[in-house]
């Protein structure tokens, strides 16, 4: 399974890094808006009578929309539809909820008045990093889009947390995402890093921030692998990179430097 797993991760790493859009009839567990679709067109037809996972909740609420209401992007339920309910039922019922509005907050998903999920667009942010400075404090904003990735992963719906999450990654990190440090703080511009003590040119910060964000649900050669991956389909790798994930060497000891720098935190 974790094989598996990696392998999914990969492949949405692959195809959301180097592509601006899935195809539309391409569904093979990459496009994570066609699985919200199909489990809402199944829950949709079931008529669930004892409420013990997200699915049976899921299609309690829509067979029940009455009681729900969403505003602001925001779920909210009616105590009415508690009614004749269990309280274990009504604590899965809650606890759905609880994980929408906490992908919500994170714009890993929107949720429409049908109660349809969809993958939200990502909205471009500035960084807090000053541009104009040759001093840095990255590790700030590192920590705080780990937080945001382990809040993906820990509250992601129907058993799609790597998914989930690796497409909440692959959208940050991709070439212009707006966790692609190499690109506006400028590959070979250096800055010194005030926590780490380190001077960093903007590639290494980028590789850095990969490594330490990705460790928070990925494994390293997970991580590693899927920065290679990118290289062989962008075709800027060499086959002399075949002992380091076919990435260069150099890439990779900076994401081993992220992961190593999160293990010791955590």
């Amino acid at each position: 399974m974790k094989k598996l797993l990696s392998f999914v991760f990969l492949f949405i790493m692959s195809l959301t890094l180097t592509s601006t859009a899935f195809a539309a009839d391409d569904i093979n567990n990459k496009d994570v808006d066609s699985i919200y679709k199909k489990v809402y067109t199944e829950c949709k037809k079931q008529q669930v009578k004892d409420i013990t996972d997200d699915y049976g909740a899921y299609s309690y609420l829509l067979n029940n929309l009455s009681y729900v209401k969403v505003s602001d992007n925001k779920v909210e339920l009616s105590s009415e539809i508690f009614k004749n309910k269990e309280a274990n039922e009504a604590d899965v019922l809650n606890l759905f909820v609880r994980n929408l509005n906490a992908l919500i907050d994170e714009n890993a998903i929107s949720v429409n008045r049908s109660l349809m999920i969809s993958t939200k667009e990502v909205q471009k942010k500035g960084s807090i990093i000053r541009l104009d400075s040759q001093t840095i404090d990255l590790m700030p904003e590192a920590r705080t889009h780990a937080n945001q990735l382990k809040k993906v992963y820990d509250n992601a719906v129907f058993g799609t947390a790597h998914i989930v999450a690796g497409k909440y990654f692959a959208d940050r990190v991709k070439s212009g995402g707006i966790w692609d440090y190499k690109r506006y703080l400028g590959l070979n511009t250096r800055y010194y890093e005030t926590e780490l003590r380190a001077t960093m040119t903007g590639e290494t910060i980028g590789n850095f921030h990969y490594g330490y964000v990705g460790s928070v649900c990925f494994g390293e050669t997970t991580l590693k692998s899927a920065a290679g991956f990118i290289q062989i389909l962008s075709g800027t790798t060499d086959i002399k990179y075949f002992n380091s994930y076919f990435d260069d060497p150099r890439d990779q000891k900076d994401i081993q430097w992220g992961i190593n720098r999160y293990s010791a935190e955590h």
